[in-house]
């Protein structure tokens, strides 16, 4: 018996109250933006030099500051926006972009269970073969659900070995056998009414002594969408790194920026996926055309920004602290002297702007989150905060899918506060 263990209407993570106002599709253009002429706005001028003289006061030298902010048609501010930066976890976007891509937004990756041997009263006198597919949140939650499956196939023992191969991670242990045991010991537990019990050892390897191999569960991952936007509110390094190796590595990541043509080659360099190191490099101008490139994938599919990044407002992780206009849709990237911020303000005067802060110096963190939440804020106060959409009624869940998002959403939570 075959089972296929997935909801087809997971397609987003949180029930949004806000949706961002975006332009249509076929006022974008497909190629790099080269604007010729910036229009003229005092004020702004003036809010620009007022944030860099106040990053001046501290000791960050104005010429390592990044900033690029355009409407669809208009440059609005640039300043070593075509420089190359240290993006931290920006990088992230170029990893959002490759993963929808390449799979699309709806993909889900496929855990399969195979077994060598028979069910006879509960026990399955056999080994267990598990084969990943790469799903980053195959965590303590979807175990107990797989178990729960086993169950209904008349499996509550396994006197075989657990055999764990393919791409198969667990609790974001991407090392198989230490990955085998931490799901052996959560069947084994006995702390749920779903157990398993593996009497064998864990292997990573399978011989032609397991014999024939017969299918019984497909466990599908959460949609891409909600992967990606789980990686992108609480910036989690071990889903991009998982998702940039299944993609097959940075130079993919970086090669499918620059054939959007909204990156230049010269302005984006990547060694992971993840934004970990300062050897990643992309230029402000170069975070907004990948955003650009992102919604353009998106809204083929009538999704939005929100659906993979963090919304002020709705979302927690990366933004749950910050002072950003509301609605806003925002990555945020940080090492210890790098601080970044991009993303779409929503403004009555110019719609949708796009902007990317890349800030470089000192250890100052949090000066810097304080300066670019105070930044936005002056903009929008100046063009006018745009009015958010409400949420469409959008693709309906079941129980089980929605009880499945909030379990691992609590799991992230824990794990972002942890680190």
């Amino acid at each position: 018996m075959f089972i296929e263990f997935f909801s087809s209407s997971l397609l987003g993570l949180w029930l949004k109250t806000a949706r961002i106002a975006e332009p249509p599709l076929q006022l974008r253009s497909a190629s790099l933006h080269r604007f010729a002429l910036q229009p003229a706005d005092a004020r702004r001028d003036r809010l620009v030099e007022a944030y860099l003289n106040t990053l001046a006061q501290q000791g960050i030298v104005s010429e390592r500051q990044g900033l690029w902010l355009q409407t669809d048609s208009a440059l609005l501010v640039d300043r070593q926006g075509q420089q190359l930066q240290t993006p931290a976890s920006l990088t992230k976007v170029a990893t959002t972009l490759a993963a929808l891509k390449t799979w699309g937004p709806t993909h889900q990756f496929k855990t399969q269970i195979w077994t060598t041997g028979a069910v006879k009263d509960g026990v399955l006198a056999g080994d267990l073969h598990i084969q990943g597919d790469g799903d980053p949140l195959l965590v303590t939650s979807e175990a107990i659900a797989i178990a729960q499956q086993l169950n209904a196939l008349g499996i509550r023992k396994v006197t075989g070995q657990l055999i764990v191969s393919g791409a198969f991670l667990f609790n974001l242990d991407p090392n198989l056998q230490t990955a085998g045991e931490q799901l052996k010991a959560v069947w084994n537990s006995g702390t749920t009414k779903s157990e398993v019990e593996i009497v064998g050892t864990v292997a990573s390897e399978i011989t032609q002594e397991n014999g024939a191999e017969k299918p019984l569960i497909s466990h599908a991952s959460l949609p891409l969408t909600d992967i990606l936007k789980m990686m992108n509110v609480y910036s989690n390094n071990r889903i991009a790194e998982t998702l940039t190796d299944r993609l097959g590595g940075p130079d993919v990541l970086q090669q499918i920026a620059i054939e959007t043509g909204r990156v230049a080659p010269q302005e984006i360099l990547l060694e992971n996926g993840s934004g970990l190191g300062q050897d990643n490099k992309l230029s402000p101008r170069a975070v907004v055309g990948l955003f650009q490139a992102i919604q353009a994938e998106l809204q083929a599919q009538q999704l939005s920004l929100g659906d993979v990044f963090p919304v002020m407002g709705p979302d927690r992780g990366t933004v749950e602290e910050r002072k950003m206009p509301a609605a806003t849709v925002v990555k945020t990237g940080t090492l210890w002297n790098t601080s970044g911020l991009a993303g779409v303000l929503q403004t009555q005067r110019y719609g949708p702007v796009w902007f990317a802060v890349m800030n470089s110096g000192n250890d100052f963190t949090d000066g810097f989150r304080k300066e670019q939440d105070g930044f936005l804020k002056r903009l929008a106060q100046h063009w006018g905060e745009g009015v958010a959409l409400a949420q469409p009624a959008g693709i309906q869940r079941d129980p089980v899918a929605v009880q499945r998002l909030k379990v691992i959403d609590r799991l992230m939570q824990d794990d972002f506060w942890l680190q």
